[in-house]
């Protein structure tokens, strides 16, 4: 089966209506039907994707035979020219040609093996971690430790425990490069305070297990005779300051008193801070140290941490029960005048309430943070995952904080703490959708640096408007290290990531007040900074010259498709807000020209129709084609410009480009296939989004397959969530509505729940069934906005009303807009 192709040209690009279902090269025709792999696949490698395997066979059958009895194996690739091993795949993504090999796809793969038994759980464990563990919302680990420990925090202070440093936002040292800094003492990044210790000294710990939805960490230790301790660490959410450490020992079974070792200290080695020798008063101890470098344009940062420094030990004695509160408050300069003061005073107030206040200000706060979520019923590792994907960004954000967060959140100084696309194009629109509050923080980061934004720019090539930097620290300006400089220079498609985030936030609020106050000032800038950038191209277009995409492989390229794409959206969403808010004489002359003109110069295949990733870019070059997959979603190119023929052709093309990527890549492909109906693909690549990122008895995402990378890599888990409420929720979002397009639950989940889904300043639950059962997507109205809302089912329109499901037919596409009054 040749691939076929019908060219069309629709406004400028020349797109195609390509085959994309052939399954091999034209050169390796298909041998007889296998009864376990069907056809076999010859001159194929799917390369990569290997399941762990020392399996060899005398035929491409012998390996399908072995793969059949493989949990997760779906396929196998053939050494028939070597030594006849067999290459058990979990996917067919990095097909490509390969002679000597020979590839083929199960008929009907073993079903996933059940997951373990739980391991049984040590005498004085909480009887609530197995209830929660079933429910996703609780994991735990019994004996020695494996892999990474879960991170702790409240968005304003973080740690991974254990960690030999905590961050707290907004502290950075350091100074930038030029031409906003002189390099004075390496690049700003976040700094380090010495780790929290607070709690008890020594020890072994039983178990272990981290609650998400309570954001705490309950280590469990064994006594004598019986006894057990349990100690409960948080950083308290509404009292941002405070650092929470419980401990509750039971010695009922006990026949002497079991004495149990505490300590309070900072311990570890400062990363650009100097402490001063702690000052004691009584039980209270603090420390107080100052940045040593910083921003120009900044100043040095002083931190106060006061906690309870010579505590006796905890003696319970036999027959008996006892407990602990242990307290630190941790303030800046950031936030006070004098922070020692401050940071002494909270201590004494914090440390007099009693334990149960604490607590239940706590988790009330939680529960409220947490009524805004994704659930799944039927497969409980898909909720765990989504739940920890979920606490990585929460623990790292916080309302009333615009500091924004990195690709390893606030737990760790991965990429130096700095801010990079990765938040408005993977962790925000999450955000967008389920917590508007600490999404629109985040954009006020950007507002709050528009004047060093401008300075950008003016220094860049001497344009005006704003220009956000490739790596923003504290000031906004550069920070982009010197090894990483042409980053800074090519990877200008941050402007566009901004301003598409801003769109996005007045779509999903219909802010008109936010809309003139904030997002106004940054797409005028921005569009503004595009409309100098940009040069004449031909038949009336426009072009963007030395510039780089997301695959930074290519980083001086002309014309790259995600570029022109989302400098296109930019400008056209500029000039829609500018006649929505009644300031046409601040539109840009030229802008609906130039948004116009751009998609033009999008390089693509004449004979395949496929679209570019650059000018030029062939096959050899391996370009991964992450931004072409991204025109279509995120920034929402319409399907004048992109067509679903071009779409699915794009998505076929690059799947083999980077067969070892990471979540930030193939999280593209599970919407892309949902959205085009091709929900086995969808499937399939949804599955090796997690397969190799998430790690350890605790879920934690890394960059880099089976931990590796940064760490706490939410980049990745925000790209998963995405996969999952936009691709098989179906949720995007319009200037006039929030659409469904054809929602399903994932595979494998009897039910996909969007709880608490923000639009018009109202929330709704939209309850979703599995693909083709009868069952209706319910959308509920469960909190009202500004204005009343309606949906479109069928030819009908619907008021929703508070509390009352909207049935809509599954397998079909609805939308939910706000009423005019």
């Amino acid at each position: 089966m040749e691939l076929t192709t019908v060219l069309l040209a629709v406004g400028g690009w020349t797109l195609s209506s390509a085959r994309t279902d052939h399954i091999r090269p034209a050169d390796a025709p298909s041998r007889a039907l296998d009864p376990v792999c069907g056809a076999s696949i010859l001159a194929t490698d799917f390369y990569g994707n290997d399941l762990p395997s020392k399996v060899y066979a005398d035929s491409v059958t012998g390996c399908c035979t072995a793969c059949q009895n493989v949990s997760g194996c779906v396929a196998v690739t053939w050494n028939a020219a070597g030594d006849h091993h067999c290459n058990l795949k979990y996917s067919t993504a990095g097909r490509r040609t390969a002679i000597g090999e020979v590839s083929a796809i199960l008929l009907h793969p073993a079903p996933p093996s059940p997951p373990p038994p739980p391991p049984p759980l040590p005498p004085g464990s909480p009887a609530e971690w197995l209830p929660r563990a079933a429910a996703g919302q609780l994991v735990y680990e019994v004996g020695a430790a494996v892999g990474p420990r879960p991170n702790l925090g409240n968005g304003y202070m973080a740690t991974q425990v254990g960690s030999s440093s905590f961050y707290i936002a907004g502290v950075f040292t350091g100074d930038l490069p030029p031409p906003f800094g002189k390099s004075k003492g390496g690049v700003s990044h976040r700094a380090g305070i010495p780790a929290l210790t607070l709690g008890v000294s020594g020890g072994t710990p039983a178990a272990m297990a981290l609650d998400f939805e309570r954001a705490w960490v309950e280590t469990v230790f064994s006594g004598p005779n019986g006894a057990s301790l349990v100690q409960r660490t948080y950083a308290h959410r509404s009292r941002m300051h405070a650092w929470i450490t419980e401990i509750d020992v039971n010695n009922s079974g006990g026949v002497a008193p079991w004495r149990v070792p505490l300590t309070g200290a900072l311990s570890g080695s400062p990363d650009g801070v100097v402490f001063a020798p702690p000052v004691s008063v009584g039980t209270l101890q603090c420390h107080v140290g100052t940045t040593t470098l910083w921003e120009e344009g900044a100043t040095s940062v002083k931190v106060a941490v006061c906690l309870n420094g010579t505590t006796p030990d905890l003696v319970v004695a036999p027959h008996s029960t006892g407990s602990v509160t242990l307290v630190a408050t941790v303030w800046t300069s950031l936030d006070t005048a004098d922070p020692e003061a401050a940071a002494a005073a909270d201590w004494h107030t914090t440390a007099a309430l009693a334990r149960g206040a604490l607590q239940s200000e706590h988790v009330a706060a939680q529960e409220t943070l947490w009524a805004s979520r994704v659930e799944v019923e039927g497969d409980l590792d898909l909720a765990t995952t989504i739940n920890s994907s979920f606490y990585g960004i929460l623990i790292s954000v916080r309302d009333g904080l615009n500091y924004s967060t990195s690709p390893g959140g606030l737990p760790n100084g991965c990429y130096n703490g700095h801010v990079f696309w990765d938040v408005e194009q993977f962790m925000w629109p999450s955000l967008n959708i389920f917590h508007p509050s600490l999404a629109k923080a985040a954009i006020q980061y950007r507002f709050d640096r528009m004047t060093e934004a401008a300075a950008n720019a003016l220094a860049y090539i001497g344009v005006g408007g704003l220009k956000y930097p490739w790596e923003s620290a504290f000031t906004g300006y550069e920070a982009c290290p010197a090894f990483a400089a042409t980053n800074s220079a090519r990877e200008i498609h941050i402007v566009g990531d901004v301003a598409l985030a801003v769109w996005q936030t007045y779509q999903a609020s219909r802010d008109l007040d936010w809309l003139r106050s904030v997002g106004w000032p940054i797409l005028k800038g921005t569009a503004t900074f595009w409309a100098q950038r940009v040069s004449s191209g031909a038949n009336g277009g426009y072009e963007l010259i030395n510039v780089g995409g997301p695959d930074e492989n290519w980083s001086h390229q002309n014309n790259t498709a995600y570029d022109l794409g989302i400098a296109a959206a930019n400008l056209a969403n500029a000039v829609t807000a500018g006649t929505l808010l009644g300031v046409a004489g601040e539109i840009g002359a030229n802008w609906s020209a130039i948004a116009a003109g751009l998609p033009l110069s999008t390089p693509h295949d004449p004979t395949t129709g496929i679209i570019l990733e650059f000018d030029n870019a062939t096959a050899a070059d391996k370009p991964n084609g992450l931004g072409v997959l991204m025109l279509r979603y995120p920034i929402n190119l319409t399907r004048a410009v992109l067509d679903d023929a071009t779409h699915a052709a794009d998505l076929g093309y690059y799947q083999t480009m980077w067969p070892d990527g990471n979540a930030m890549y193939w999280w593209g492909y599970s919407v892309g296939y949902n959205e085009l109906g091709r929900y086995t693909d969808a499937d399939r690549f949804f599955a090796q989004i997690t397969v190799k990122n998430v790690f350890g008895s605790f879920k934690i995402w890394s960059e880099a397959p089976n931990g590796g990378g940064c760490p706490n890599f939410i980049t990745g888990a925000g790209a998963f969530l995405q996969s999952v409420w936009a691709g098989y929720g179906g949720v995007r979002l319009a200037d006039d509505s929030l659409h469904l397009l054809n929602p399903a639950a994932p595979p494998g989940a009897s039910r996909l729940v969007l709880r608490g889904v923000g639009y018009a300043g109202a929330t709704l639950d939209i309850a979703v069934p599995p693909r083709g059962a009868r069952d209706t997507v319910n959308v509920t109205l469960t909190s009202v906005g500004s204005a009343a809302l309606a949906a479109v089912v069928g030819s009908s329109t619907v008021p929703l009303v508070l509390g009352t499901a909207v049935a809509i037919p599954s397998g079909t596409s609805s939308r939910v807009f706000a009423v005019k009054s």
